[in-house]
């Protein structure tokens, strides 16, 4: 069901200045989903869009004060007719 609500944890709170949730399709295209609310050690956000028919890999990525990044696991995601 759509929307569907995503969660990313993360830690040191104070080193995280934000975090963005990714969609990646079968063909290997990514895209943005949308940046996630922070609220301690969690970034909350949503899928809003209606997703066609397939398979999919959804994950977040923070991004720190200096610049630097780090990825969460990918979860995979997949929509039936």
């Amino acid at each position: 069901d759509f929307p569907l609500a995503l969660k990313a944890g993360f830690s040191p709170a104070e080193a995280v200045a934000g975090v963005t949730f990714f969609l990646r399709d079968s063909s290997g295209q990514v895209r943005p989903i949308g940046a996630g609310q922070l609220k301690e050690k969690t970034a909350l956000g949503s899928l809003t869009e209606i997703l066609k028919p397939g398979s999919y890999k959804l994950y977040a990525e923070a991004r720190g004060w200096q610049g630097q990044t780090a990825k969460s696991h990918e979860i995979g995601l997949t929509v039936k007719d």
